[in-house]
């Protein structure tokens, strides 16, 4: 019973699609890999600034108007529920600024509610994962204190 839900959940069951079945096998017998790249990354971290503020255009896709650049990816578990999450990467670590600067990019995490096989897959339990539903834009955990010195020793009256 379990390998017949987990093949329906997962897609696998051949019969289900037989009215819509492809010319080629290939679409049939494709297998998700987890972490696998769903698109692209649609910028080189390594590359020179640019200021593309008098390009951006509001029809471009959301990928190409952000700072932080992103690209989607495959959360793939075949014994969870969903089994198949879209999840976004940051493609950067850090952007550089026309400036000479630099901005963070973290992933901004969501919890989500899933339901996974127990370790002797015989029931599903509920279980909270992480994640990444956007690449967003931080300050430098790095804070500088600019010219002011600290002579005082810690702890001492000011």
């Amino acid at each position: 019973m379990h390998e017949t839900f987990s093949r329906l959940i997962n897609r696998k069951d051949e019969e289900m699609f037989s009215f819509f079945q492809p010319d080629t096998q290939i679409l049939l017998e494709y297998q998700p890999k987890h972490r696998h790249a769903l698109t692209q990354k649609t910028r080189d971290c390594s590359a020179p600034p640019v200021d593309k503020s008098s390009e951006i255009l509001p029809d471009q896709p959301l990928s190409e108007r952000t700072i932080c650049p992103y690209h989607h990816v495959l959360n793939y578990d075949e014994k969870r529920i969903p089994a198949a999450i879209s999840e976004v990467e940051c493609s950067c670590k850090e952007v550089k600024t026309p400036g000479g600067g630099s901005i963070h990019c973290e992933p901004m995490i969501y919890n989500m509610r899933v339901m996974v096989f127990d370790e002797g897959c015989e029931k599903y339990v509920e279980r909270v994962e992480k994640v990444a539903l956007a690449c967003v834009s931080v300050f430098s955990n790095h804070v500088s204190s600019g010219t002011v010195t600290h002579n005082k020793a810690p702890g001492a009256p000011i």
